[in-house]
C-alpha cells in the first residue's frame, strides 16, 4: 500500500471539521486545490459548493471530456459524481475515511449541456457502515438520476 498523499491529510482535516461547522468559502479554495492534485473530482471539473453536516452539495459541469459518444453525460460520470459527493457526506458524519461498499445509480433523463448539481445526504451512520442517498438535477431542477452508497467506515490513520 502506498502512503497516502499529502493532500488527504488536508482533505481529511477540514472534511472531520466540517461536521461542527460549515466549510467556509476560503477551506473550499483549498479544498479544491487539494483535490486538483490527485482525485478524480479534479478530473471530471467536480466543484463543491457546500459541504456540513446537514449535506454535501457538488456540481459538475457537462464537457466533451464528461459526456458519451451521442453527446449525453456518460452514466459513469454521474455514478463517480454520486460516489464523489456521497463519499464526503460519510467523512464528515463518520470523522473517519469511507470506502464505499456499494453504489447504486439510477438515471432518470438525460443532460446534454449545462451543469448538473449533486446533493448528498447521510441517512444513517452507524460505527462500521453509512446509508447515503443523491440526487443529481440540472439547471432547472429537473431530476437526472438519483444514487444511494453504502459506505464502510475506516478506522482512524496514525498520523
Amino acid at each position: 500500500m502506498t502512503a497516502a498523499h499529502p493532500a488527504a491529510t488536508t482533505i481529511m482535516n477540514m472534511l472531520t471539521n466540517a461536521s461542527k461547522q460549515p466549510v467556509t468559502a476560503d477551506e473550499l479554495l483549498r479544498f479544491h486545490a487539494a483535490l486538483a492534485e490527485r482525485g478524480l473530482e479534479g478530473q471530471l471539473g467536480i466543484t463543491y459548493q457546500q459541504i456540513s453536516a446537514e449535506a454535501v452539495v457538488a456540481a459538475m459541469k457537462v464537457t466533451d471530456s464528461v459526456i458519451q459518444p451521442f453527446g449525453l453525460l456518460h452514466g459513469g460520470a454521474i455514478a463517480a459524481l454520486v460516489e464523489s459527493v456521497a463519499s464526503v457526506a460519510g467523512i464528515v458524519a463518520s470523522g473517519s475515511a469511507v470506502a464505499g461498499l456499494n453504489n447504486h445509480t439510477e438515471f432518470i433523463r438525460p443532460a446534454t449541456s449545462g451543469v448538473v448539481t449533486a446533493t448528498a445526504t447521510v441517512q444513517h451512520c452507524g460505527a462500521t457502515t453509512q446509508s447515503i442517498a443523491v440526487h443529481i438535477v440540472d439547471e432547472q431542477q429537473r431530476l437526472i438520476a438519483t444514487g444511494h452508497v453504502r459506505t464502510m467506515v475506516l478506522a482512524p490513520q496514525v498520523q
